[in-house]
């Protein structure tokens, strides 16, 4: 029996080859484009355009803007009254209509914490105070914020150059701890603080209070109570010494 004869299978043309590798690559490259941008697409949420971590999208996009500016000037509209901490304690001063102050945050709907902006370059203590909301007036010309903006509504909320939103809630009720000394003279002026060091009130020299066992930042911060504000807050350990 004869063997079959097998006839050698026609070569490809060599565009004809060409065009179909370059069709399999470039097919390949879309899909591998477009894999991760429909992954993308399918992980922002709904009206808030944003990505989940990680994904083509999120890591086009720019994260959400951060406050540079924390403190923001304003004039006065008319004279300001200023009183060294909440609920008029303390002895007021004044800021004349024109002048500029800075807005820090609302403590409510009435009430906002400021810094007498011509006391603070002078370190004139205290500069920062309590004031009426409805005697600031709007931004002053100055680098990075525009002019004519009216202060913020926002309760309790201060600006922040650490949060992604920009913001930061105020801790006005700090949290009591267990109070290991008590009426601890305060050698040198103070200032209140919250745990994230915005401002609650002052405490002067002479002030008395009551040391806690808590501090923060390796004890450069201590916790206190002081009775005549009846409310805990931060001072700097060395204002004890």
């Amino acid at each position: 029996m004869r063997k079959p004869i097998v006839l050698p299978a026609p070569p490809i043309p060599r565009r004809t080859a060409t065009t179909m590798l370059a069709g399999t690559m470039l097919a390949g490259t879309l899909l591998t484009a477009a894999a991760p941008a429909a992954s993308a697409a399918s992980s922002v949420s709904a009206g808030n355009n944003q990505a989940a971590p990680g994904s083509a999208l999120g890591s086009a996009q720019p994260q959400a803007k951060r406050t540079k500016h924390l403190l923001i000037r304003y004039a006065a509209k008319k004279t300001c009254k200023l009183y060294p901490n909440h609920k008029m304690k303390g002895s007021p001063w004044k800021i004349p209509a024109g002048k500029q102050l800075v807005w820090r945050y609302n403590i409510d709907r009435t009430w906002a914490i400021v810094s007498d902006y011509s006391r603070s370059k002078r370190k004139q203590y205290p500069w920062w105070g309590v004031t009426q909301r409805n005697c600031i007036g709007k931004s002053v010309k100055q680098t990075g914020y525009p002019a004519g903006k009216p202060i913020p509504g926002r309760i309790l909320q201060a600006r922040s150059a650490v949060t992604k939103s920009g913001w930061r809630t105020v801790i006005w009720k700090v949290p009591a701890s267990k109070i290991t000394r008590r009426n601890v003279a305060v050698r040198h002026n103070a200032t209140l603080r919250d745990p994230a060091n915005l401002v609650l009130g002052n405490v002067p020299a002479g002030s008395k209070v009551h040391r806690t066992s808590a501090t923060r930042s390796k004890g450069y911060w201590v916790k206190v109570y002081v009775p005549n504000l009846h409310r805990y807050g931060f001072i700097e350990a060395n204002k004890l010494r």
